[in-house]
């Protein structure tokens, strides 16, 4: 955020970020608090970019009992209407 991280060997500069951008937030975050989730794209010069907010935790939105039915299916969604294809299918 502050623009300290060097990636091989050049400073990272999350304003020459312009890729879409989908930030999946577990509001019971402590690894990764929701706040600075946020945060990041104030930085981020992307023009799609969106929050999507799950509640559970850090792993729990990703791998818990609710997963396959609420965080999985909004990023199929985000993704594929995205990348052209149709949504659902095994394209």
């Amino acid at each position: 955020m502050k623009g300290e991280m060097i990636v091989r060997g050049q400073r990272v500069d999350l304003g020459k970020l312009q890729a879409n951008l989908l930030t999946v937030i577990a509001e019971g975050d402590h690894i990764a608090p929701p706040c600075q989730s946020e945060a990041i794209l104030s930085k981020v010069t992307s023009l799609d970019k969106e929050i999507f907010r799950v509640p559970g935790g850090h792993i729990g939105i990703m791998a818990g009992s609710s997963a396959r039915k609420q965080t999985w299916p909004h990023i199929d969604g985000w993704l594929g209407a995205r990348s052209g294809q149709k949504q659902g299918g095994n394209n």
